[in-house]
């Protein structure tokens, strides 16, 4: 695109147009000022809310670490309250950012836009001022030179066919004014069209580009500090990353494990020793063996019988709980990536948690009846 100056803009009809067009200008850059602020005004909200939420947290932090001065058992997740002073850490630091952010939006943005835009209608106005005095001027020395040529035409026409002295020296003056005044106007237009007015036009012009070089270098200035900003809050949550993935199961387990078991004996589970009624009692009532006598035959075989309806009965129930898992577990399997039937995966979760409870339970009782059948 060729570079055309404002000097092709300074006639009458192009004038108006051009001042409409800075003015406007200016009115865009003012709308940007104000939609810069209301987002710092968003950011310095988000900011305070962060630092409030940091603060609750590390405030549970410091009451759990006092707790846990006095309790071994706070201990076993010492790994995750390390992460925690990290995450929290992190938050602290992206608050903080945002705060800085902030700080230079409002010193080196904001006000510097609102000081272009306010000098430059200060510019503006005197401009306008200026060339709507001179237009003025210029007009009525443009009236002034018909005025007296009016008078001087009349004066010919009145006197030229008897031209005596005093009407020849009146006649003489009526020219000699006009000429004068003919020529200091020519002489003023000139000097304006020719000098003045082009320079006013390059005013006009250079507040044009200094706008545009002041909004840009300013918005550069703006885009930096947000870049640079993202970058460290991008640095941030990788230092977070990065603490998380040092968290390991075996890790976490392992810690449990070490400071439960480091001051204890664990008791492991016993069978039940048989205790006979009494220590002179007959042999056969100091066996934890079944006693089979034709005494209690009846009363044997019906609870054999008992047994094995229970047996039959938990081995069923058994059966069709394992199908049942089985059945969510495709389910499941096949919604896993669907993001739209998460609230369904988790109840199905739960639905299969709860059946092999079941199944445990009833392998549990399973267990019991068959050794009694044996």
């Amino acid at each position: 695109m060729n570079t055309v100056g404002f000097q092709f803009l300074s006639h009458k009809n192009y004038y108006p147009l051009m001042i409409d067009s800075i003015t406007h200008q200016l009115d865009l850059i003012e709308k940007f000022v104000s939609v810069i602020e209301q987002m710092t005004d968003a950011r310095q909200s988000y900011s305070i809310a962060i630092k409030n939420v940091c603060q609750s947290f590390k405030e549970s932090v410091e009451k759990v670490e006092s707790i846990k001065k006095d309790s071994d058992i706070n201990n076993n997740n010492e790994i995750l309250y390390n992460f925690w002073h990290v995450f929290i850490e992190k938050f602290q630091n992206e608050a903080e950012l945002h705060e800085n952010v902030i700080q230079e939006t409002k010193a080196k943005v904001v006000t510097p836009l609102q000081c272009i835009v306010k000098h430059r209608r200060q510019q503006i106005s005197r401009l306008k001022a200026f060339r709507t005095s001179t237009d003025y001027t210029l007009k009525e020395c443009a009236e002034k030179v018909n005025e007296l040529q009016s008078n001087y035409a009349e004066m010919y026409r009145i006197h030229r066919e008897i031209l005596q002295t005093k009407a020849i020296k009146d006649l003489l003056n009526a020219h000699n004014s006009y000429v004068l005044q003919l020529h200091m106007t020519n002489a003023m237009k000139a000097y304006y069209h020719n000098l003045v007015l082009p320079q006013l036009m390059q005013e006009f012009e250079d507040i044009v580009r200094e706008n545009m070089i002041g909004f840009v270098q300013i918005f550069e200035y703006f885009c930096s500090i947000h870049t640079n900003m993202f970058d460290q809050l991008i640095c941030n949550i990788n230092g977070v990353q990065l603490k998380v993935r040092e968290i390991s199961p075996d890790s976490v387990v392992s810690v449990i494990v070490h400071n439960l078991n480091k001051n204890q004996n664990p008791t492991h589970w016993q069978l039940i020793e048989y205790l006979s009624p009494d220590c002179d009692c007959p042999e056969i009532l100091c066996s934890n063996q079944i006693i089979i006598d034709n005494l209690v035959k009846v009363e044997l075989r019906d609870k054999f019988n008992e047994l094995k309806r229970q047996f039959s009965e938990l081995s069923s129930f058994m059966q069709q709980n394992v199908n049942i898992v089985d059945t969510l577990k495709t389910l499941e399997k096949r919604f896993d990536f669907d993001t739209q039937t998460e609230h369904t995966n988790f109840n199905m979760h739960d639905d299969i948690y709860r059946k092999e409870n079941e199944i445990r339970k009833a392998k549990i009782a399973l267990a019991g009846i068959e050794i009694q059948v044996s």
